[in-house]
């Protein structure tokens, strides 16, 4: 069989996936609130409207609707004292530090900045770098990431708070296959692949291709039954 190289064998590695950010996701639980109406007629509902939470946190728009949708859509937050738990407040104070880390220092997300915001949102920013690492080529690593404790948060059950079967490691997200983050910039994109060892463009080994371990997949199947036949 003339040109066959049965050599090792690099597969292509996929092109991430690029989500828009949601720096200021509201995730918690809605309160119903009723309408400044007249009441219905005996036997109606009285009219109730979802009032927004307070709670927000930093999202990735998994589902691209330009919103934070409850069950569908990531929040990415860090477990900042190292107890293996990330409460409200560390996901409050990890979307602080997102957002400081390529200079939005507009906390209340009024739309300006003021000069307290500046100082305080300096200092926020030169903690996220330490945290995180200085911005590299697209923004924050996956390892960078995961090594300052971060997570990605799913409310499957839509309750607006976060258990720990709704807490998944950044190499492991869960999606149609398996995926892993690459890299999150804060003012932009964060980017999802498929996980290692799943899908189209698997690398051999679990922790292979950019992170680490083999990074020389074993032949596929197709070309190890060719070798044999000849």
């Amino acid at each position: 069989m003339f040109g066959l190289n049965y050599g090792p064998q690099t597969m292509p590695m996929s092109i991430p996936t690029q989500y828009n950010n949601l720096p200021d996701a509201k995730y918690g639980t809605q309160s119903p609130v009723t309408l400044g109406m007249p009441l219905p007629l005996p036997g109606l509902p009285i009219p109730l409207r979802l009032q927004d939470t307070d709670k927000q946190g930093f999202g990735v728009d998994l589902n691209r609707d330009n919103r934070y949708t409850r069950g569908s859509d990531a929040i990415l937050a860090m477990d900042l004292n190292g107890d293996g738990r990330i409460d409200d407040g560390e996901i409050s104070r990890s979307r602080t530090l997102l957002n400081a880390y390529n200079g939005n220092f507009d906390a209340n997300n009024d739309g300006r900045t003021t000069g307290s915001e500046i100082t305080n949102g300096r200092r926020d920013q030169a903690e996220a770098r330490r945290r995180l690492g200085n911005p590299g080529c697209g923004g924050i690593s996956v390892s960078n990431f995961a090594r300052a404790g971060g997570k990605v948060l799913i409310d499957r059950d839509r309750n607006g708070s976060f258990s720990p079967n709704e807490t998944f490691d950044p190499y492991n997200v869960p999606g149609c296959l398996p995926q892993s983050l690459t890299t999150i910039n804060p003012s932009g994109t964060t980017g999802l692949r498929p996980r290692d060892g799943v899908g189209p463009y698997a690398h051999a080994g679990s922790k292979g291709g950019l992170f680490g371990g083999n990074t020389t997949p074993a032949p596929s199947n197709f070309l190890s039954g060719a070798m044999k036949g000849h």
